[in-house]
């Protein structure tokens, strides 16, 4: 009997199957709700999260027109991350919210993580349709780009 071989394909949807699970699960542990406290309060939870993170607002390890990205700390993903967001979001939590659940995926999924996963992930956490968090993801990022608000 021949095996069925994997494709990319198969390994993406994987990816997607498997961000939308997990950001569902968290969410039902956050009371089906989530907030900002409560994200915060997620990321020193190993159960929750698979690597270390911390948040800080700063742009000084930002590239230009970038609203958060999450650093490594070490060699090994086991030695954390600083999730970096931009300093125009500090004190919006609702925004601030959206843009690090977007992150997250990098933090839990390494390399493999794409743009496709980012989205379900975020949204599903956040209790939004995908379309509908894409966009409201998309406004905040063009803010640090057009540097308005």
């Amino acid at each position: 009997m021949t095996e069925k071989k994997l494709t990319e394909e198969d390994a993406r949807m994987a990816l997607s199957d498997h961000a939308i699970k997990k950001a569902a699960q968290l969410r039902d542990r956050c009371g089906g709700e989530m907030t900002w406290p409560k994200f915060l309060a997620l990321l020193g939870d190993a159960e929750a999260i698979r690597y270390p993170c911390r948040v800080t607002f700063g742009a000084e390890a930002l590239e230009p027109g970038e609203f958060a990205w999450p650093q490594p700390l070490g060699e090994k993903p086991q030695d954390g991350f600083c999730l970096w967001l931009h300093p125009k979001f500090e004190g919006r939590d609702a925004d601030c919210l959206l843009l690090a659940a977007y992150q997250l995926v990098v933090v839990n999924y390494g390399e493999v993580a794409n743009h496709e996963a980012a989205e379900l992930f975020g949204a599903t956490l956040c209790g939004m349709e995908r379309e509908a968090y894409y966009e409201r993801v998309c406004a905040l990022a063009d803010e640090v780009i057009s540097g308005t608000e």
